[in-house]
């Protein structure tokens, strides 16, 4: 009786996480009206999602095209940082 009592509880827990947070198979559920906008300056791994770039053709569009101050320069804390907004413009052309 309260191993049935125990299996029932177990159960509708479950059944309250899972429509709380989504199929377990397929993961959370998500709402595509959200977006996310990148600030001005953003670092590497959100031009290679935004852009498809690799941290390679980075390096290189850094050491030679494009010029520090306006495609990247370094953060307070001594990371790289990229303006999406002026690499946006640049393949455009």
């Amino acid at each position: 009786m309260i191993d049935e009592y125990i299996e029932k509880l177990i159960d509708s827990k479950l059944k309250q996480h899972t429509s709380s947070t989504g199929d377990k198979k397929r993961g959370p559920k998500t709402d595509p009206s959200y977006s996310v906008t990148p600030g001005e300056w953003v670092l590497s791994s959100v031009i290679t999602a935004m852009f498809g770039m690799s941290s390679e053709t980075l390096r290189a569009y850094k050491r030679t095209i494009w010029p520090e101050g306006i495609y990247w320069k370094k953060n307070p804390a001594g990371r790289l940082v990229y303006n999406p907004a002026r690499i946006n413009e640049w393949m455009g052309s």
